[in-house]
C-alpha cells in the first residue's frame, strides 16, 4: 500500500520539472555509450566563493522551498506528502504557460513554495528539477533529490545531525526496497564537499538516488567474479587488518581502504555480514560510518573534500564507497588508456585516516 502511493505521487508531481531531450550516443568507432541529457545544460549552479558553493540564507532555493512539490517528507519519520496545493497550482500553471522550461520554471516554483515549507519538515523528497534520462545507456526510470532543511543551511551531508543523516539512510533502504519491488535498480549517491567538481550544484546538504530499468554491467561482472571465484571477495578484503580503519561505535559495518582504487584515499564501508540488501536496521551505523569517513578524509587532508559517496546495491555484497574527487586528478595517459593510477598504498590511506579519526577523538 506504501509504494503504491509513493507511485502516485511521483506521477502525480512528475510534470513539473525541465524536461530536456535525451539520447544515446555510440559509434561502431568506440566501445561503450554515453547518456546525452539536454536539460541538464541549463541547470542553475550555485557560486562557489572561498572554496565552496554555498548563498545567504535568504537566496537559497532549497531553504526557501522553491522546488517541486515534494513526494515524501520526515518529520518524525517518512510518509508520502498529503498536501494537494503544490498539485493543483502547479496543474493550473502548466495549463497556462505550458511545460516548464529554464526560463520560466522559477516562477513555477515560487508558486508552490508556501505549500512545500507546510510545517517546515525536516527532509523532504523531490524530483530532480533537470532529471536526466539515460545514464550511460541505460534509461533513468526516476530521478530523485532528497533536501535537508534550513538548519542544515551550507554545511556538507556528513555533517548534518546524527538525525538527518540517519533519515537519510532511512530514506535509501526504503527507496532501494521500493526499486526492488517495481524491478528497477537503485542507485543512493551524495555529490559532496560542497564543490563542483564532485558534480554538486548546490551549497545545501542533499542526497540523490536514482532509479534505473537496467542493472549497469559492471554491478553484473562485480557477481560474476563472485561467483566464479566460489566466495565473497568482499568479505575476505573486510578481513584485512591492514585495509581497516576502525570507527568507534560500528558493530554491524566495517570502514576500510579502497584495495583497488581509481583516487587515492578512496574508502569503502560494508556491512560485516555477507548481505546485498541496505536494510533500515543499520541506519544509524551507515549514517554514522559515513560522517566519519567524511570527517577522516577531511582532517587527514586538511580540508574538507570534494567527494563523490554512491551505494552499489545489486552488486553482490551491498557497499558504499567515499571517493575524493581531488586527488591524483586523472591527465591525459589516464583517459587515453582508460586506465587507472593512483599514489597512495591503500594500507597507508588506512593507517593515516585512522589516525586523523584517533586524533579527533
Amino acid at each position: 500500500m506504501l509504494f503504491d502511493q509513493v507511485s502516485q505521487r511521483m506521477e502525480e508531481t512528475r510534470p513539473f520539472r525541465v524536461e530536456g531531450e535525451s539520447a544515446v550516443l555510440e559509434s561502431a568507432w568506440m566501445p561503450g555509450a554515453s547518456g546525452c541529457n539536454g536539460g541538464r545544460s541549463v541547470k542553475p549552479q550555485s557560486p562557489q566563493a572561498g572554496g565552496y558553493l554555498g548563498v545567504p540564507l535568504q537566496d537559497c532555493w532549497q531553504c526557501s522551498y522553491t522546488h517541486p512539490p515534494n513526494i515524501l517528507r520526515f518529520d518524525d519519520d517518512w510518509r508520502v506528502e498529503e498536501e494537494q496545493h503544490t498539485v493543483r497550482i502547479g496543474s493550473e500553471w502548466v495549463a497556462r504557460n505550458g511545460p516548464p522550461d529554464a526560463g520560466n520554471v522559477r516562477e513555477l516554483f515560487q508558486a508552490l513554495a508556501p505549500h512545500n515549507g507546510e510545517g517546515a519538515p525536516r527532509l523532504r523528497l523531490i524530483h530532480n528539477a533537470y532529471p536526466a534520462g539515460y545514464i550511460g545507456p541505460l534509461e533513468v526510470a526516476e530521478s530523485l533529490v532528497c533536501l535537508a532543511d534550513r538548519e542544515s543551511h551550507n554545511v556538507d551531508c556528513s555533517q548534518c545531525s546524527p538525525l538527518i543523516r540517519q533519515a537519510l539512510f532511512d530514506l535509501y533502504a526504503m527507496l532501494a526496497e521500493y526499486a526492488e519491488s517495481r524491478g528497477l535498480t537503485p542507485v543512493p549517491i551524495v555529490n559532496g564537499g560542497r564543490q563542483r567538481v564532485s558534480g554538486c550544484s548546490s551549497g545545501c546538504p542533499h542526497g540523490q538516488i536514482w532509479l534505473l530499468r537496467a542493472k549497469p554491467e559492471l554491478y553484473e561482472a562485480i557477481e560474476r567474479r563472485g561467483d566464479q571465484l566460489g566466495y565473497c571477495p568482499l568479505c575476505a578484503e573486510i578481513g584485512r587488518p591492514d585495509l581497516s580503519v576502525p570507527v568507534a561505535g560500528l558493530s554491524k559495518l566495517r570502514v576500510l581502504a579502497h584495495p583497488a582504487p581509481q583516487r587515492s584515499w578512496s574508502l569503502v564501508i560494508a556491512p560485516v555480514e555477507c548481505t546485498a540488501t541496505l536494510r533500515a536496521e543499520d541506519s544509524g551505523e551507515w549514517a554514522a560510518a559515513y560522517a566519519a569517513a567524511v570527517g577522516g578524509l577531511e582532517r587527514r587532508l586538511g580540508a574538507m573534500p570534494a567527494y563523490n559517496f554512491f551505494i552499489r546495491i545489486g552488486a553482490g555484497h551491498v557497499h558504499a564507497v567515499v571517493l575524493p574527487r581531488n586527488t591524483n586528478i586523472p591527465g591525459s595517459v589516464e583517459y587515453a588508456t582508460g586506465l587507472t593510477t593512483v599514489d597512495v598504498k591503500p594500507a597507508d590511506a588506512a593507517a593515516r585516516v585512522a589516525a586523523a579519526l584517533v586524533a579527533m577523538r
